[in-house]
């Protein structure tokens, strides 16, 4: 059976990634957070995990408003598999423990969902691993996870729900896989609303993937019910999505919600003005700029030309390259001000026109998780083709360079202001 052996040493593959990434703080979570010592908002979410433990919060699977609790709490329906997990948890231990394992445990879940994605579209175990680490290491989760912000680790929702849609399209019995297909896009909507934004640009980009990759005819049954599921899927997350537009938390009510499509009401936009944007991680840390990830850029870089100079270079790799391209414009932000004589592409201003709704959805740098899945897939694959020998030192040197990734963002974050991280 494929969950014995094989992938019992996956997951102790991703485990150890994560302890070695995490040193000191994984080998003593009761000492210390792998938050970073000025943020307010996971200090506010392991405060309200010891409220609960005693009694003074009302619900395990909601979230309150930092900025309001406990003089009034707002329902935020936010990180709630995190959320419920760490009201268990603190029974036992204690809520920065709670806090430290949930991080964890997210990347390791997240890494694993993303390996059997790569498995099911028919990648070797190594590059299916690689798939993982790229995705759950990217140096924008490492951000999130200095900031405390339990909810962004929630990759395996995104994973799962991929996962689901394969099973659709490949296996013979289709009612699970479509019930899962509709259904866990709202785990992804409630565990953080810009996943499930983003998701619905991932999912065209996926889907057609996926039918290249597996040569399926466009009448074929799979893709119509495949079809039916995203558009279910997609009329879900744009009707209760609208709960979180300011104000609607006081009404507490999903039913009688008359849906404008997304509308986060977060404030403080970022924008792309320099190429150094792109390739400095303090500038991700200080001013909240899309950090591409050298790991990241070297192994995409590496992978196109290996797939035109092999000449395997096909319809799947031209999507996967296109899905990159697509949310690296997209975390680019919006334009602001005088640019000088040079100005990215943005793209965030062409869905404004589409949409004018899409002007809410702020904090754009958030879509590099998915430019991770899609330039992850796309690496994975140019991986896959090469020799072992090959491969396995392209993946070696992968995986040092997505370490340093990560120890640098963390090691800059030392350098990070007592009151820095006080403004979400």
């Amino acid at each position: 059976m494929v969950f014995k052996p094989k992938v019992i040493l996956v997951f102790l593959c991703f485990l150890v990634f994560t302890l070695v990434c995490y040193l000191p703080f994984s080998l003593q979570p009761w000492r210390y957070s792998i938050m970073h010592r000025t943020a307010s908002h996971g200090a506010m979410i392991m405060y309200y995990f010891n409220e609960y433990l005693h009694g003074k919060a009302l619900m395990p699977f909601s979230y309150f408003n930092i900025w309001a609790y406990p003089e009034g709490g707002i329902l935020k329906l936010i990180g709630i598999p995190s959320i419920a997990m760490g009201s268990v948890l603190c029974k036992w231990i204690s809520p920065r423990t709670a806090f430290n394992l949930i991080f964890m445990a997210n990347l390791i879940i997240s890494g694993l969902s993303f390996y059997l994605v790569g498995r099911k579209t028919g990648l070797k175990r190594l590059s299916s691993v690689i798939l993982g680490l790229i995705v759950v290491f990217h140096p924008s989760l490492q951000y999130v996870i200095l900031r405390g912000q339990i909810e962004n680790t929630l990759l395996w929702t995104v994973g799962l729900t991929i996962f689901m849609v394969i099973l659709l399209l490949t296996s013979k019995n289709k009612m699970m896989p479509f019930i899962g297909s509709c259904i866990l896009p709202l785990l992804i909507l409630f565990s953080t609303p810009y996943y499930a934004v983003f998701f619905m640009f991932i999912y065209p980009i996926f889907f057609l993937f996926l039918l290249y990759q597996f040569d399926i005819n466009w009448n074929d049954r799979s893709v119509i019910l495949s079809l039916a599921s995203i558009a279910i899927a997609v009329l879900l997350i744009l009707h209760l999505i609208e709960f979180y537009r300011p104000g609607m938390e006081q009404k507490f009510n999903l039913i009688d919600l008359t849906p404008t499509w997304y509308s986060l009401g977060v404030s403080g936009s970022t924008h792309t003005d320099s190429i150094l944007d792109l390739i400095c991680p303090g500038r991700l840390l200080y001013k909240q700029k899309p950090y591409l990830g050298l790991a990241f850029l070297f192994g995409l870089l590496f992978s196109l030309v290996y797939q035109i100079k092999s000449r395997n270079f096909n319809k799947q790799s031209a999507v996967l390259l296109v899905g990159t391209v697509f949310f690296v414009l997209l975390a680019l932000g919006r334009p602001s001000g005088f640019h000088g004589s040079f100005s990215f592409p943005f793209i965030a201003p062409l869905i404004d026109l589409i949409n004018p709704d899409f002007q809410k959805v702020i904090r754009l740098f958030r879509a590099l998780p998915f430019m991770a899945i899609c330039g992850g897939l796309f690496i994975a694959f140019a991986i896959d083709r090469m020799n072992s020998k090959m491969a396995n030192f392209i993946c070696i040197i992968l995986a040092i360079f997505i370490l340093s990734d990560n120890l640098a963002v963390r090691l800059l974050a030392e350098n990070i202001p007592h009151n820095f991280y006080y403004d979400e």
